[in-house]
């Protein structure tokens, strides 16, 4: 037999074998949530850096420059909503993966956003909107975007079997999200870059391409989550207009820049056709009162979902109009329209998502989820109230006025920026807390499976223990002084040798088994 130290060693090997088997097989999506978590706290953070900077630049005026934060803030905003979507996905198709393409996976994923948040910290970032990180980073985002790709395609047939329109939601979005990200790419061959208009429309395409992709993507997973039953395709009409709507609203970012009229055109039309998508969401909200889910924390974020998607419907088809464009364009309004479909849309779908699939549902406090979403909640509106009051004060002011004359008006409506960003910090770090704290679990829940097992093998595999003996025998033995004893069973005695030998007698001590034998046959 082996000595004992090899065999626990075996023992050991064999546990954390196991142990990590069960971490990245059975609970390999977890670790998506728990990185969306923590990056969307730290773009949370630098958001509110640049809250500060905005109502008093002094702040900070030298060691993070405001250069530095906007671009770090949309990056990590962007990163934290990526990581989280396909969480999601991961969740939803539940396929088993081998050991190398998590790995791989992970480590093209991690690269990007390291090596992102590194770039832009340090001002070396390209300087484009939204897509503002080096190039050379895309790589690793392109590499982990296709085998994303292709687990989704592996799982095609699964996924439209347990419904059909949230398949389709997943899988055309994700080819958005993959044609936006390339078209964002474009600004690279030089007759592109050498001509303003065609970069600047081509720029704008391929922004709205991707950020209509990660919306379908996230609207697909939330039909996954709230419909039990399999849901069927909506009527080819509906995708339709959708599709128009999703390629072709682009052009009401820049109505203002040279581009062809018949862009403008179609930019306008497929903004209007954005009110079927109000109405049916709007008849949604409404049947949403009385949404029975099985996760009754689920019910105030798909809540504040519908309400901000509603807002960020309405708004962007109000600023779609060219009288309103001329006013809104390049004001706050513009921020916070996009914030309230960042943080009241994609947030809230991810944090949803990430408790319901989360390793242990038992760890989610509906309390604080209920008071997290009244914090975020709260921020927007005042958000709205605060940012939006300085935007239109610049945009009606600088039509016949100049720069003197809005800017100290825009600076008081900016004082209270900084308190409603810190009460929107609270909102977000408070659910994301949540959502991390859920999805952890499952490591200390390995751990003691873990030290279980290594006791069970170290028991089995280790040196064989001498058998413990029956009570009464043992009783028998350990009255018995002929019987060898460990040196700590032995009773003390203090009394002088004489005395010791004085009182022992024959008669005293108990006859063995054998003896008892003997005595019977004489």
């Amino acid at each position: 037999m082996r000595p004992a130290p090899y065999a626990l060693s075996r023992a050991y090997a064999i546990v954390r074998r196991h142990d990590r088997t069960i971490h990245l097989m059975s609970n390999r999506y977890h670790i998506f949530f728990v990185a969306s978590g923590v990056i969307f706290i730290a773009a949370s953070i630098i958001g509110l850096l640049g809250a500060l900077k905005v109502a008093h630049p002094i702040v900070l005026l030298d060691f993070f420059p405001f250069a530095n934060i906007r671009p770090l803030h949309t990056f990590l905003s962007i990163s934290a909503v990526l990581v989280g979507l396909q969480g999601l996905v991961l969740a939803i198709v539940d396929r088993p993966s081998s050991r190398l393409w998590f790995w791989a996976y992970c480590g093209a994923l991690g690269l990007f956003v390291v090596g992102g948040v590194a770039a832009l910290a340090t001002g070396q970032g390209t300087g484009r909107e939204y897509f503002s990180w080096p190039i050379v980073l895309s790589a690793p985002l392109l590499a982990a975007w296709m085998m994303f790709l292709s687990k989704i395609l592996l799982a095609g047939r699964q996924m439209e079997r347990r419904s059909p329109e949230g398949f389709w939601l997943i899988g055309f979005g994700s080819v958005f999200i993959l044609s936006g990200f390339l078209e964002s790419h474009f600004w690279r061959f030089q007759p592109i870059a050498a001509n303003f208009v065609q970069d600047l429309t081509i720029q704008w395409h391929g922004i709205d391409t991707f950020f209509a992709g990660i919306n379908a993507v996230l609207y697909g997973c939330g039909v996954f989550m709230l419909s039990p039953t399999p849901k069927r395709v909506r009527s080819g009409i509906l995708f339709g207009v959708a599709g128009f709507s999703l390629l072709f609203t682009f052009g009401h970012h820049h109505y203002i820049s040279p581009q062809p009229n018949f862009l403008k055109t179609l930019a306008f039309i497929a903004s209007m056709l954005a009110m079927v998508s109000f109405w049916r969401h709007l008849s949604a909200y409404k049947k949403s009162a009385n949404l029975a889910l099985s996760q009754n924390y689920a019910l105030p974020l798909w809540r504040t979902v519908q309400l901000w998607t509603l807002v960020s419907i309405a708004t962007g088809v109000l600023f779609a109009v060219p009288q309103l464009n001329l006013i809104v364009h390049g004001t706050y309004l513009v921020l916070i329209h996009a914030m309230g479909a960042m943080i009241g849309v994609n947030f809230m779908i991810i944090i949803a998502g990430g408790l319901i699939f989360s390793a242990n549902r038992r760890q989610i406090r509906p309390a604080r989820i209920r008071w997290g979403v009244r914090l975020v909640n709260v921020s927007l509106i005042g958000l709205w109230l605060i940012l939006g009051t300085a935007g239109a004060l610049k945009g009606i002011i600088r039509v016949d006025g100049d720069y003197y004359d809005f800017q100290p008006l825009r600076e008081i409506a900016l004082y209270g920026f900084p308190l409603i960003g810190a009460v929107l910090l609270g909102g977000i770090a408070l659910l994301n807390n949540e959502m991390i704290r859920a999805n952890l679990v499952t490591r200390q829940r390995n751990r003691k499976t873990r030290n279980r097992l290594v006791i069970f093998l170290s028991k089995h595999l280790g040196r064989r223990r001498r058998r413990p003996q029956p009570l009464l025998e043992f009783e028998a033995n350990r009255m018995n002084p002929t019987v060898s004893r460990p040196h700590a069973e032995r009773p003390v005695n203090t009394a002088p040798e004489e005395q010791i030998s004085h009182d022992i007698k024959a008669e005293d001590f108990p006859l063995s088994e054998v003896q008892e034998k003997e005595k019977f046959v004489n």
